[in-house]
């Protein structure tokens, strides 16, 4: 079975000093991520995740919902005067 983690239980990484921030809660090694992709989407709950590759985000993945309301508050943002 795939697994997604929690990102406070990931192994800590650090390259030469530098870290990537991850922007979400939960992250998934892009190789259990490549064996079934509906299933981390599944296990996720409808809560984006990082997918990681050599403990570095490569790409985050969304559902629609998410994604919709992330374009709406770019919307707003950008119709708010300054």
């Amino acid at each position: 079975m795939q697994t997604l983690y929690k990102i406070q239980h990931l192994i800590e990484y650090e390259n030469e000093g530098a870290m990537d921030e991850i922007l979400t809660e939960i992250v998934t090694p892009i190789s259990e991520f490549k064996k079934n992709p509906n299933l981390s989407v599944k296990q996720a709950g409808g809560k984006p995740f990082a997918v990681l590759t050599n403990n570095r985000p490569s790409f985050y993945v969304l559902t629609p919902e998410v994604y919709d309301d992330l374009l709406e508050k770019a919307w707003e943002l950008k119709m708010m005067p300054e």
